[in-house]
């Protein structure tokens, strides 16, 4: 019987907390702690899970080690994998972590390195591409694309047919009509209710979702 690997979720904030805790519902791993740039986070672990190193470190773990990225945030999810990517992690390394809740169409499509959390529903026809993370209480409907390395935090609903393009956060709560292209490295606003299509690094906010006057950009500055 082939032993159990070990998980190592790249970044200890809030988002690799939840993600361990679903990570050590499935099962499916031996051991599951952090890399972490943070020095005190190294020192101290997180919630009792030891932080292995800074990320970089990740080449003198064991090599059957697997890996998964927590490093999303608004307006950053670009920059945050232009890091991962310097990494060069192999792409077998790289796996997905599904909350044993969540239902998952046999019909859809999960790319590597990906992560749904609790009670998520995961409709026929959905793509998820490789390194998208989806939070808890989220409805994706049928045949809706999201892009590589985009993020859904909780309680968000996707309509039908939606293209989401790469490196897009969607905040807590916000809803998207079907139908729709959302374009790449944009920013959708905490409970927004999107009805039209919202071109690319664009920040929207509200009901119905308008857009703000910076762009992703411009809120870097």
């Amino acid at each position: 019987m082939l032993s159990k690997p070990d998980l190592a979720i790249l970044g200890a904030g809030g988002t690799g907390r939840y993600m361990r805790d679903v990570a050590l519902r499935t099962g499916s791993y031996r051991e599951v702690f952090y890399l972490d740039d943070d020095t005190e986070k190294q020192s101290s672990g997180v919630d009792g899970a030891p932080t292995m190193g800074p990320l970089e470190h990740w080449q003198e773990l064991p090599p059957d080690t697997q890996f998964l990225s927590s490093l999303y945030a608004p307006a950053a999810n670009q920059a945050h994998w232009r890091r991962v990517t310097s990494l060069k992690i192999p792409d077998d390394r790289w796996t997905s972590v599904l909350d044993p809740t969540a239902v998952i169409s046999k019909n859809s499509t999960i790319g590597v390195g990906c992560f749904i959390g609790s009670h998520t529903t995961i409709e026929p026809g959905v793509s998820l591409a490789n390194h998208c993370a989806i939070a808890q209480n989220v409805t994706i409907a049928h045949d809706t694309k999201i892009s590589s390395y985009s993020y859904c935090a909780f309680q968000v609903a996707i309509g039908s047919r939606v293209s989401v393009g790469e490196y897009t956060f969607v905040g807590i709560g916000a809803r998207i009509r079907g139908d729709l292209e959302i374009g790449r490295n944009s920013l959708i606003g905490v409970g927004a209710t999107v009805i039209s299509a919202v071109p690319p690094s664009a920040v929207v906010v509200g009901n119905p979702a308008r857009p703000l006057e910076k762009s992703i950009k411009g809120l870097r500055r």
